[in-house]
């Protein structure tokens, strides 16, 4: 039988297209392009990765985030509970800065990561933090905005 090269991005779009009986024959022709499922986050080797396919994985690299994260590199990647793709999340956005209150540029409209009703994580980009300069105000425009006298107390 003649052998002939055929592109990755071929074989996976027909897997996406074909029914479950071809589905099956494409994964044991081809199984190494169906080691990880789509759109899920896996574990391996100090690295955490969120596999999309082919290209644009992204995710944490010995403690550093990257925007490439080479899923063939690992042999043996772990599926992640939803538990410790939130911890690891949480962990990355707390050494960014962010925290209940800050302001944040873009405000993303879809699901990653939400804080204080803020998308601050979406498909691998993270929001930027926006620092704000103190706001300077009177006694008396302090007294107006709360519509009652005040003391300080040191």
């Amino acid at each position: 039988m003649k052998k002939y090269e055929v592109k990755e991005s071929f074989i996976l779009e027909a897997h996406d297209n074909a029914c479950s009986e071809w589905k099956n024959r494409i994964e044991k022709e081809v199984p190494e392009l169906f080691r990880y499922e789509k759109n899920k986050w896996y574990k391996g080797c100090n690295v955490i990765g969120f596999y999309k396919g082919d290209s644009g994985n992204y995710g944490i690299n010995n403690g550093s985030w990257s925007n490439t994260i080479n899923m063939s590199a690992i042999e043996t990647w772990e599926l992640m509970t939803i538990e410790e793709v939130e911890t690891a999340l949480i962990a990355e956005a707390k050494k960014r800065g962010f925290k209940e209150g800050v302001n944040i540029q873009p405000d993303f409209n879809v699901w990653t990561h939400y804080l204080g009703g803020k998308c601050i994580f979406s498909d691998g980009k993270w929001a930027e933090i926006i620092e704000e300069a103190p706001q300077e105000i009177t006694m008396s425009e302090l007294e107006k905005e709360l519509g009652r006298k005040i003391k300080i107390v040191k």
